[in-house]
């Protein structure tokens, strides 16, 4: 028997919560997906009664259905093994199950699912790596790239992981951050990540600039929306123009065809979880994301090669 993982495959947060599990035990399963598809999923491994197989099954850095919620809190023996831990508003109604947690701040700051999920850790496990310098500097960094709350500190160490996470991609940086965290002795930054740091803000920089040229103003709603199409660099993207255009427009949209939308705000008065809603999705007040339905695809090709 062992455990399960099932987490956001996009971001720093969400494949940081399996490298913390693999430190109790490396014998674990891992599963990344998207909000899109993460009840299809969890729901297979309901219906084909594969949940048998393991200890515990851990659900981080998502929310599912309400559909989905139901059909594990109807099972006792299924409602005992899943925990999910969660950090998006649009999640909340989820903490009516005994088994979810879905925190949005903490005492430090805003929350991430890596600390949350931390913190469960460390009250049920006995792990002196865990408790390491190492590990809770990780942790904050990662909590500080994916709340972005480096910017308003300037914290450029939390970028910096960010950064070499989608240099990396995530198997690569899974491997070499978790030797790091094995090891407390480790650092988190040596001469080979701060180079690789310094030459991806310069593709960033210039792919921010690319991008900016084929900005699109239009109206959606009530809202004069910035519309950009990008499949790398979203989160930076996506704030630097929020920021840039924000006397001029509500928010932005990021189409990305392969994987869905992301929305970016700076307006106080804007509640970009509410909107998400509206087409599917759901995240935070001034981030937040919503699928995009496969059918688009193909309507995409019909138009181009009509």
């Amino acid at each position: 028997m062992k455990n399960l993982i099932i987490t956001h495959g996009s971001d720093t947060d969400g494949v940081a919560c399996p490298m913390l599990l693999k430190l109790i035990d490396e014998k674990v399963d891992i599963i990344m997906c998207e909000v899109f598809n993460v009840n299809e999923i969890v729901n297979d491994y309901i219906e084909n009664n594969k949940f048998l197989e393991y200890n515990n099954i851990y659900i981080t850095d998502l929310g599912i259905s309400e559909k989905t919620a139901e059909l594990i809190d109807s099972d006792n023996k299924l409602k005992n093994i899943v925990k999910l831990f969660d950090h998006h508003i649009g999640n909340m109604s989820l903490n009516n199950y005994e088994w979810a947690q879905v925190v949005e701040n903490e005492e430090n700051g805003q929350a991430c699912a890596t600390t949350i999920f931390y913190k469960y850790l460390i009250n049920n496990y006995s792990n002196k790596i865990l408790l390491s310098e190492n590990v809770k500097e990780f942790i904050e960094l990662t909590r500080q790239i994916d709340t972005w709350e480096w910017a308003k500190n300037n914290n450029l160490d939390a970028k910096k992981i960010g950064d070499i996470f989608i240099f990396y991609g995530v198997k690569i940086f899974m491997e070499e951050y978790f030797k790091k965290l094995k090891n407390p002795k480790s650092k988190l930054f040596e001469e080979k990540e701060n180079f690789i740091f310094d030459l991806e803000q310069e593709h960033i920089n210039k792919y921010i600039e690319k991008k900016e040229k084929t900005l699109i103003i239009k109206q959606l709603n009530n809202y004069k929306v910035g519309i950009v199409y990008a499949d790398i660099y979203k989160a930076h993207l996506g704030n630097v123009l929020a920021e840039r255009y924000k006397d001029s427009i509500d928010f932005i949209i990021i189409i990305d065809l392969s994987k869905g939308i992301s929305y970016r705000a700076f307006k106080d008065n804007i509640d970009l979880n509410e909107i998400a809603k509206i087409y599917g999705g759901g995240g935070h007040a001034k981030a937040a994301g919503s699928p995009l339905p496969e059918s688009i695809r193909d309507k995409v090709f019909e138009i181009i090669f009509k």
